[in-house]
């Protein structure tokens, strides 16, 4: 091909794809929204002395507005000073007024569009096909951008495609809870390589292997120990995943079953503790809900009431014992749980594991006490971190002032524990996961022997090991931003919510936040959509008792659709912990969370308001029991 017709091939790339641009319709808000900018924009062109003005426009015509103002001011332009404006909304009208303020923000008239659902299942759909998760999300954010930059002409789309994903990208890398998170990852990974390159791990596995050599015993560990890190999901997956891996090689479980195992108890654990960085988090946004129709229970009286309703997050602690007991799989699983028994090979050849690096090679003596101790500190001053942080040892006052106010009664008080105070989780892992490195380095210092040379090699290497770790939760997060900023979770609730009886309120509510879950990746944003809108809505149906068990479909049902999604930052965490591929690790967990969810709504939701929880809870085994035994294959076992 001669460079004359490659250059003509580009520009018509390039014509075709603007084509295409000028068919996706515009949001008519965003239109309104760039006019009500600019007319705030407007605002700073009229002088002290310029005109009194009074100036009224339709909301759906912003236009004339803005040039009224540009022209009235323009001939006070020389004057010097400043004159406030105020602009108000009355009705279907926007008004303009001067003001003696010092400061006018603009009137936000964004509303969703069926197009915010792009970004979402484009990254996921690509993913899915490619098996390409870093060009995936790339091309989704890229979407998101270009989208939410249409404002009706042909630079917009671009500028959006362009600028606009790199202040997207450059906004979501410096927050501080993303940089404290990147901070205890890597210090944590580091800390396992040097319990590695020290001989703990080692020494670890020799002493599991006498209580948990074979699959189903190490199977059960990781589920055991999974529950014994309730405190923070983040911690959970990496302490668990770090810890269990070398043992579960050994006992040749398929990293995709171990991501399964870390995955299952991590959210679904830290959602039900009643200590744990989430409390704080949920109990809040269920207070904005109860504010909003003045009930008198406190917050954290609802959470607690509502834990009986939380179907999903127990039934997949009930799924996972009734696995492990039976030693059957079915679906994606048991062909991967079936490949590493069978060939040994842990991973599904060709794949690409998200910490893509093995463990450095131990060069000291095998002591158990050398990554056993680090983890034990690690979990140690997490909990005393949480506890200072919620005390305001961290906060503004002085350390003196946060001394004497210490309460040691609220140290473990169900309501308004310190553990559940704390307004910076993230530097508090951060720092617990170099405490816990620098003492791994010491032990296998003075328990291993191993030269010190090693040990901090093998720590630095952590980041070759999360480079593309840190690529994939870097786009994940920039994409949930985006689809926040094109109002993706607004329009699911908009389009789904509607007249619902209150027997399938829960069900309804299951399914929205198990969607909004799905598609921007944040249990968390999801929560924080659903919650203070359907307190109101539940306690209009059906009283306090659909209010509690409403609460509890929204936790869960954002719980569920993280498990799903591979843009959920919770699931990459997994899959970073068990070194997994992170599409193969959710292909084979959709099955079984999938399952989990039909059972937490046909045996739990659908008849909860005439039949007591127990009785789900009784069934729930079995049927899970008879899912494995009609559709399963026995792997692990006689």
């Amino acid at each position: 091909m001669t460079p004359l017709r490659r250059v003509g091939l580009v520009f018509a790339a390039l014509a075709a794809f603007f084509l295409l641009l000028s068919l996706i319709p515009v949001n008519p808000a965003r239109l309104h929204e760039n006019e009500a900018r600019r007319v705030v924009d407007s605002l700073p062109l009229c002088g002290e002395s310029g005109p009194e003005l009074v100036v009224s426009a339709p909301i759906e015509d912003l236009r004339p507005l803005a040039k009224e103002i540009e022209t009235r001011c323009n001939s006070s332009r020389k004057t010097s000073g400043q004159t406030a404006f105020s602009l108000t909304r009355a009705g279907n009208r926007l008004t303009l007024a001067p003001s003696q303020q010092d400061t006018f923000s603009p009137v936000s008239v964004t509303r969703a569009h069926w197009s915010a659902l792009i970004p979402a299942l484009l990254a996921v759909a690509l993913a899915i096909a490619t098996r390409l998760l870093l060009p995936s999300l790339l091309v989704g954010l890229c979407a998101g951008a270009l989208l939410h930059g249409l404002d009706g002409t042909w630079i917009g789309p671009l500028a959006g495609a362009s600028v606009g994903t790199g202040h997207i990208l450059y906004s979501v890398m410096t927050d501080e809870f993303h940089v404290w998170i990147f901070v205890f990852t890597f210090s944590l990974i580091g800390m396992v390589n040097v319990m590695s390159a020290g001989g703990g791990i080692e020494g670890v596995a020799r002493l599991l292997t006498r209580i948990a050599g074979k699959a189903r015993s190490t199977q059960a560990a990781t589920a055991l120990m999974g529950l014994a890190v309730f405190f923070d999901d983040y911690s959970n997956a990496v302490v668990v995943g770090a810890s269990m891996r070398p043992l579960s090689d050994r006992a040749r479980i398929a990293r995709e079953k171990l991501a399964f195992l870390i995955d299952s108890t991590a959210a679904p654990v830290a959602g039900l503790a009643v200590i744990s960085t989430w409390i704080g988090y949920e109990i809040g946004l269920i207070g904005t809900g109860l504010d909003e129709i003045g009930l008198d229970p406190s917050p954290f009286s609802v959470f607690l009431a509502a834990l009986p309703f939380r179907f999903y997050c127990i039934f997949t602690l009930l799924f996972i014992a009734v696995n492990v007991w039976t030693g059957r799989e079915y679906g994606s699983m048991r062909e991967a749980c079936r490949r590493a028994l069978d060939s040994g090979e842990v991973l599904r050849p060709g794949s690409h594991p998200l910490a893509g690096a093995t463990s450095p090679d131990a060069k000291g003596e095998p002591r158990a006490l050398g990554a056993i101790l680090p983890v034990a500190v690690v979990i140690a001053s997490v909990l005393m971190g949480m506890v200072l942080d919620g005390a305001g040892f961290f906060g503004d006052v002085s350390l003196r002032e946060a001394a004497q106010a210490f309460d040691w009664s609220k140290i473990f008080a169900l309501e308004g524990s310190y553990l559940t105070l704390g307004e910076n989780g993230a530097m508090v892992l951060a720092y617990a996961a170099l405490l816990g490195s620098l003492l791994a380095l010491v032990l296998g210092l003075a328990l291993g022997g191993a030269p010190f040379s090693w040990l901090v090699r093998a720590w630095f290497s952590a980041g070759k090991t999360l480079l593309l770790a840190f690529g994939v939760l870097i786009l994940a997060w920039a994409l949930g931003h985006v689809n926040g900023l094109l109002g993706t979770s607004s329009f699911i609730v908009s389009s789904l919510a509607g007249d619902t009886p209150p027997w399938a309120l829960p069900v309804v509510v299951f399914f929205i936040a198990g969607g909004i879950s799905f598609a921007t990746g944040s249990s968390w944003g999801t929560m924080a959509v659903l919650l203070p809108a359907v307190i109101p809505l539940a306690h209009h149906v059906g009283g306090l008792p659909l209010l509690l068990v409403t609460v509890g479909t929204v936790l869960d049902g954002s719980i569920f659709g993280d498990h799903c999604s591979p843009l959920s930052d919770t699931t990459i965490m997994a899959s970073i912990a068990a070194n997994c591929d992170h599409i193969d690790h959710v292909r084979t967990q959709f099955p079984y969370s999938f399952t989990i969810a039909v059972a937490a709504l046909g045996v739990g939701y659908l008849w909860v308001q005439w039949v007591p929880p127990w009785v789900s809870y009784l069934l729930a085994p079995v049927v899970f029991f008879m899912i494995f035994k009609l559709f399963g294959r026995r792997v692990y076992g006689k």
